[in-house]
């Protein structure tokens, strides 16, 4: 396992600890505080609104900023990339700690099927390089308005979330199996909604 592999709720107490000091803090060096792990946290972050059926453009919003993400993991990007506007936005140390100590908590419960390093090093060497062409995918699913769409590519989501943040080859192993059952419910999804709105159009004698 690589020294800078731990398990996910780990990570953000570390980082949660230097903002014990009440300053404000810019996003920027935050960001550089997650490291390789950056490009999880942000998928995790992003994913899990998504995953709630919000009325609004909010799937468009979510999806387009996965996007964003995913095409920097295909490009082999080490560190999350952010705009230099982005990045000097300078944020209340208290309220992120309580944020993400909050976030803390719910990794947590989800390390019951994580295990950082996990998998044969094939494994995660194959699939981390191409993981971000599934989670484009998955990220355009999102951003079209589809009712009840976003729930099983949110949850693969999940998966490559966790799999990217702890260095998990089997959790992004599942992320991508639970990335085909999103692309078959989609599928599924829109000739269901094709074949109601026929039938709809031929009881109104159009």
């Amino acid at each position: 396992m690589q020294a800078d592999t731990i398990l996910p709720s780990r990570r953000l107490e570390r980082i949660a600890s230097v903002l014990r000091d009440g300053r404000s803090h810019a996003i920027g060096d935050i960001a550089d505080r997650f490291g390789r792990s950056g490009f999880g946290f942000v998928i995790l972050f992003l994913a899990l609104p998504a995953l709630i059926p919000i009325p609004g453009p909010f799937g468009l919003v979510f999806g387009s900023c996965l996007a964003l993400v995913s095409l920097q993991v295909l490009a082999g990007a080490e560190h999350l990339w952010l705009p230099r506007r982005v990045r000097a936005i300078e944020v209340d140390g208290g309220k992120l700690r309580n944020g993400i100590g909050h976030a803390a908590d719910w990794l947590r419960w989800t390390e019951k099927w994580i295990s950082p390093g996990r998998g044969p090093p094939w494994l995660l060497s194959h699939l981390r390089p191409v993981a971000g062409l599934p989670v484009l995918i998955l990220a355009l699913i999102i951003a079209i308005p589809i009712p009840f769409g976003n729930i099983v590519p949110c949850v693969a989501l999940l998966f490559f979330a966790l799999g990217l943040i702890a260095e998990d080859g089997l959790a992004l192993a599942a992320g991508l199996a639970l990335g085909f059952v999103a692309v078959a419910w989609t599928a599924f999804l829109f000739v269901a909604g094709g074949n109601l709105a026929g039938s709809a159009l031929s009881m109104a004698g159009l």
